[in-house]
């Protein structure tokens, strides 16, 4: 858990010297963690969900995260929020999933995968982001992972049929096989969970 207040400092939980991995002169406001809970971004000032993958800054990896603005009356005092890696993702919930599963966000971005449904589906494997020097701005996913932009034609036609035109399931004929896909919203975080089940 963290807040980023207002006017730069960051709080972390459980501590851990923040400066070895953030440079001291990073402006945490400048990424989506903080300004997708500003006054702009959030005028209802509820929790938000930062559902689009980014690299964290402070060295975890691909994560996603809640968040929610604190305000002293009309004040925003800072940001508050928790993060989840995606790789607890996967591991925690979408590996131990009776059949292949994975989750897509409503531009078509793969958020997770488990490992057989990225071999039935022709995924990229996500791995770790490598830390080569320090992450200074907002580092989203890659387009390999945008299923609407597959180079394969029956995934992207499977993903407009989800995506676009909302069904809840759709058919798809990899490695020979007809597999049945079907699709459930997660409203909270906008995605859609699939999960693949041979015919």
């Amino acid at each position: 858990a963290y807040f980023n207040s207002a006017d730069n400092c960051s709080y972390v939980y459980p501590y851990f010297d923040i400066l070895q991995v953030i440079p001291p002169e990073m402006d945490v406001r400048t990424f989506n963690f903080y300004f997708l809970a500003d006054e702009k971004h959030n005028p209802s000032r509820g929790s938000v969900w930062v559902g689009t993958p980014y690299v964290d800054p402070a060295g975890q990896g691909w994560m996603v995260s809640v968040i929610a603005p604190v305000y002293e009356g009309d004040t925003l005092l800072g940001v508050v929020g928790t993060d989840l890696t995606v790789h607890t993702l996967t591991q925690k919930y979408l590996e131990s999933a009776e059949k292949p599963s994975l989750l897509v966000n409503h531009d078509g971005l793969v958020i997770a995968t488990s490992s057989e449904a990225a071999r039935i589906l022709h995924l990229p494997i996500q791995e770790g982001h490598k830390y080569i020097e320090a992450v200074n701005t907002d580092t989203f996913q890659p387009e390999k992972f945008n299923l609407l932009k597959s180079p394969r034609k029956p995934i992207r036609a499977l993903a407009r049929s989800i995506i676009i035109e909302k069904q809840s399931r759709g058919w798809i004929e990899m490695h020979g096989e007809r597999q049945l896909v079907i699709a459930a919203p997660v409203p909270e975080t906008n995605w859609t969970l699939w999960q693949i089940i041979a015919e």
